[in-house]
C-alpha cells in the first residue's frame, strides 16, 4: 500500500498554533514545488508546476496564501509572477482575500503591486493607441488674435457697422457668426441692445443694405465693399494729381490721401 496523506490541509493552508514556524516551513515547501520539474513535454520543455492552476472555486495559490496572511509565501508566488488579478467564484483577488482575513498591511501591498504591474499586452496596447492618436496643436495666442480680427473685420463689412461695434456684437453672441447674422435679421435693434451698442444708423445708398444680407447658412461669394488696402481704385485729379481712395472699414465710410504721381 502506497503512502497516503491523511491530514486534510494543503501546503499553503495556514495551522495557528505556530504561525511564524508554519509559515517558514510553509514557504520551504512552496520553493521546492517551484523548483519541481517533471517529464519532458513535446515542445522541449519539462513539466513543472502550474502557479495559475485553481480549485473547484476558482481559488489560486495566491489567494490562499494572501488569505492565511503569508506574507513570504505571497512574496514568493509574485516574484514568480503569479496573476494579481485572478478572482474566484466569488469575483475575489488576492488583495480582497487578504483584506477579508483582516491581514491589512499585506492587502496593502497587493494593492500597490497591482497598481504599478503592467503586463506586455497592456504595454503593447499602450503604444498602439498612441500611434492612432490623432494629434491636435492649439493656435497660439498670435494666431488666435489674427483670425478674430478677421472676423471682426468681415462682420464690420458685412453689417456695415464700427469695428468695435462688430466685435461686442461677436462678443456677445460667443464669437459665432453665423448665430450673430441669425439674431441680427430677426430684430437688429434688439441684437444691439443684448450686445450693449447703439444701433449703428442706416448703411447709405449703393452699400449693403440690411435687408439684403446674405443668408448666416449661405458662404458668401462676394464681398460688398473694399476691406483691405490692396483694394485701391485710382480716380484722376483736376490738377494732374491723383485722389487714392482706400475703404476705410472702421468707420464705414471713405478717406481720401492725396499723393503726386
Amino acid at each position: 500500500m502506497g503512502p497516503q496523506i491523511l491530514m486534510g490541509e494543503g501546503a499553503l493552508q495556514p495551522r495557528l498554533a505556530r504561525p511564524e514556524l508554519d509559515e517558514m516551513k510553509r514557504a520551504e515547501c512552496l520553493q521546492i514545488i517551484l523548483k519541481w520539474t517533471g517529464a519532458k513535454l513535446d515542445q522541449g520543455e519539462y513539466e513543472n508546476a502550474n502557479l495559475h492552476a485553481t480549485d473547484n472555486k476558482k481559488n489560486t495559490a495566491l489567494h490562499y496564501a494572501a488569505a492565511a496572511g503569508m506574507k513570504k509565501c505571497v512574496e514568493i508566488l509574485v516574484n514568480r509572477e503569479a496573476d494579481l488579478f485572478a478572482e474566484n467564484e466569488d469575483r475575489e483577488t488576492p488583495c480582497d482575500c487578504a483584506e477579508k482575513q483582516h491581514h491589512k498591511e499585506l492587502a496593502l501591498s497587493l494593492e500597490s503591486q497591482m497598481v504599478f504591474r503592467v503586463t506586455p499586452d497592456g504595454v503593447e496596447a499602450e503604444y498602439t493607441a498612441l500611434d492612432h492618436r490623432e494629434l491636435y496643436e492649439g493656435l497660439r495666442p498670435q494666431e488666435l488674435r489674427r483670425l478674430k480680427d478677421m472676423l471682426i473685420v468681415e462682420t464690420a463689412d458685412m453689417l456695415q457697422t464700427p469695428l468695435f461695434t462688430a466685435e461686442a456684437l461677436l462678443r456677445a453672441h460667443d464669437w459665432d457668426r453665423e448665430n450673430l447674422l441669425e439674431a441680427w435679421m430677426s430684430n437688429a435693434q434688439e441684437c444691439c441692445q443684448r450686445s450693449g451698442v447703439h444701433m449703428p444708423s442706416a448703411p447709405p445708398s449703393g452699400y449693403n443694405a440690411w435687408d439684403t444680407l446674405p443668408s448666416p447658412r449661405t458662404p458668401r461669394t462676394t464681398r460688398s465693399s473694399i476691406t483691405s488696402p490692396d483694394e485701391i481704385s485710382l480716380t484722376p485729379g483736376d490738377d494732374g494729381r491723383t485722389l487714392v481712395r482706400a475703404g476705410n472699414i472702421a468707420r464705414g465710410g471713405d478717406t481720401y490721401r492725396e499723393t503726386q504721381l
